[in-house]
């Protein structure tokens, strides 16, 4: 739960969703075990005269069926127009399903003798991770949240504790539970209600990204008789006054071009479109969001395209349940809105594509009579920005490398850097709550396996709140990282990070 980043689209940001570190060492245990396998097995294959590669079976060829596709005085014949089935991602044409299954059997043929490279490169990477974790508790109300692991299971355990009192652990959702006797098993939506007594969670068992939406009683253990079928696997948005939330759905086509809310107790069919997208182009699940305001006063709804944003927010403390647009949408122009005590701040690109921040009242949103925070910086790019009470947090990146900034809301131009002590790395911010005193970071690095650092406010030091242990007998001191750079043709300088 408190791994989730909102650092989402990619024109906004970047978001890593392995480790440095971890990615790393995958490629060091596939390369070297690659590298030994190969080599034992091609002296004793070539000895007995046997090939990798699988001569008797040949490639399936899809057969070839004409068909005329042109547009616009542009002459297109298409041959393979036949494998587009009309009825995807439902397909039923046992010609194109014939294919793909004859594809697959060729694919698993090719790759049999690897079986044993798989396996044994599974069995490495297996041997260097903690299989009995959790992550660093993150308070919230009452109540202490964090995620396990246990050795041999494949899923997370979701659970909490009081923060006073009874240590005993309450488990919320154990996903082992849900994925037992699924080929396949993802986790989409894990939200609780604002009084912190429901969950509701979403599983896609079929691995078409349709998830279905359940909701669980946390005092009984219960799941109430509400069943939500074919939601998006993003967030959903409680109300604060209502008892319901807001969801995305799909269309006939699979796209995530509805916002519907749901009141507890009422069959889907009954659930009420709040916002309905119309063009095509900005209702793709990618890019279709739903979030809380850092202070949860507001739901914001976003829809986008590959160049162009827009966004609605509705008063989660109002009866009215149809959204307001923050600033309508026009081509090239992306932002990002958030709100918190009495302002919406916006990232946006008006002013150039490295982005700038604002702030604005609710009034001031139509008149552009913005006061600007953050101005446009053209050698740093300006990724993402977070709020607490009194202090604003951004991430930029600038020369390839992202930094972490922080400002007194009061002060905006008094700047303190959160200084990293390695050349190179990745970095990003774990949002917890607005109010927190604290700001959490987690870091990685081609040496350096994920760490959980917290930064005091007030105090300005940084904490090591949790390191993440790699067995084997990997030692972080045997390795040293650097960052060169190197000239391009043009002369420009492209950062390169180096581990050895």
């Amino acid at each position: 739960m408190m791994r989730r980043n909102p650092e989402k689209y990619d024109y906004l940001y970047h978001d890593i969703k392995i480790s440095t570190f971890v990615y790393t060492l995958f490629l060091f245990i596939f390369f070297t075990s690659t590298e030994s396998y190969a080599l034992s097995h091609n002296q004793e294959n070539a000895s007995n005269g046997i090939s990798l590669v699988n001569d008797t079976l040949a490639p399936p060829k899809p057969i070839r069926k004409n068909v005329d596709i042109s547009l616009h005085g542009d002459v297109r014949i298409d041959p393979y127009a036949w494998l587009r089935d009309l009825n995807w991602p439902d397909i039923k044409d046992k010609s194109i399903l014939s294919h793909i299954a004859s594809e697959n059997s060729y694919t698993a043929s090719v790759f049999k003798p690897l079986l044993g490279l798989q396996e044994k490169i599974y069995q490495e990477i297996l041997e260097r991770i903690e299989e009995e974790d959790s992550t660093y508790p993150l308070q919230n109300s009452i109540y202490l949240y964090y995620d396990r692991t246990e050795k041999g299971k494949d899923y997370t355990i979701h659970c909490r504790i009081k923060n006073k009192g009874s240590q005993k652990e309450e488990i919320l959702l154990d996903e082992n539970k849900l994925a037992k006797g699924r080929s396949f098993f993802k986790l989409g939506v894990f939200e609780l209600s604002h009084d912190h007594k429901r969950l509701d969670y979403s599983t896609d068992s079929l691995g078409n990204e349709r998830y279905t939406l359940r909701i669980k009683d946390l005092k009984t253990g219960n799941l109430l008789p509400d069943i939500l079928d074919n939601t998006a696997g993003g967030k959903i948005i409680w109300h604060k006054k209502i008892n319901g939330f807001f969801y995305i759905g799909f269309n006939e086509k699979w796209q995530a071009d509805r916002v519907f809310f749901h009141k507890i107790g009422e069959p889907q069919s009954k659930d009420q479109i709040i916002y309905h997208e119309k063009d095509e182009a900005f209702s793709s699940a990618e890019k279709s969001e739903l979030r809380y305001s850092s202070d949860r006063r507001y739901a914001f709804l976003q829809f986008c395209s590959s160049n162009t944003a827009e966004q609605h927010y509705i008063d989660l403390e109002s009866d009215v349940l149809f959204p307001q647009v923050v600033i309508p949408r026009r081509d090239g122009s992306l932002y990002r809105a958030d709100y918190m005590n009495g302002h919406f701040y916006i990232l946006t690109n008006d002013q150039g594509r490295n982005f700038r921040l604002i702030r604005a009242t609710k009034e001031m949103l139509a008149t552009k009579q913005w006061e600007e925070l953050i101005p446009h910086n053209p050698s740093a790019y300006l990724n993402y920005y977070y709020l607490y009470e009194g202090y604003l947090v951004l991430k930029h990146t600038e020369d390839g490398l992202a930094q972490i900034t922080v400002r007194p809301l009061n002060d905006i131009k008094k700047v303190e850097k959160i200084s990293l002590n390695e050349p190179t790395y990745e970095v990003n911010v774990d949002f917890t709550h607005y109010r927190d005193p604290f700001l959490r970071i987690r870091y990685s690095s081609l040496a350096t396996p994920e760490t959980i650092y917290e930064y005091d406010f007030a105090t300005k030091q940084l904490f090591v709140r949790k390191n993440q242990r790699v067995r084997g007998g990997f030692e972080e001191t045997d390795y040293k990282v650097e960052r060169i750079t190197v000239p391009s043709k043009d002369g420009t300088l492209v950062p390169i990070s180096l581990v050895y």
